[in-house]
């Protein structure tokens, strides 16, 4: 016999594997971008200076959407969902930084970035589980 603490009732559950496919959705949007733009650089007159400021954004926008899409799979808790996907993506990129930039980690980025990955990743997961 059912209850209805294990029904329905209880609401929407977080889901793991979706923040999984959340952070992979942003490395390969981002990785993407970071293609584009590197051909941008070579193929016009873009300095490396502004290649660096866009590349922000548009990881920042990759993170946004990830998350989103992280957030529709789960079709629930879309903050925590957004939010999760944020902070795994961040905490990985930093992990990855010195291996690909030496001497570039410092801790007070490394909190600024969580910071800002956990904001982008909480507003992307809020609009992506209302789409």
């Amino acid at each position: 016999m059912r209850t209805a603490a294990a029904g329905p009732a209880l609401g929407p559950r977080f889901q793991a594997g979706a923040v999984v496919a959340g952070v992979l959705a942003t490395f390969l949007v981002s990785l993407a971008a970071a293609a584009l733009l590197a051909l941008m650089v070579y193929a016009t007159s873009i300095t490396e200076q502004s290649a660096s400021a866009l590349l922000l954004v548009i990881g920042l926008g990759s993170l946004a959407a990830g998350a989103g899409y992280g957030a529709h799979l789960a079709r629930g808790l879309g903050w925590a969902h957004g939010l999760a996907t944020g902070l795994v993506y961040i905490t990985l990129s930093l992990a990855l930084s010195p291996l690909l930039f030496p001497g570039s980690w410092s801790l007070g980025g490394a909190l600024l970035r969580l910071l800002l990955g956990g904001a982008v990743g909480t507003l992307g997961g809020v609009f992506g589980v209302n789409l």
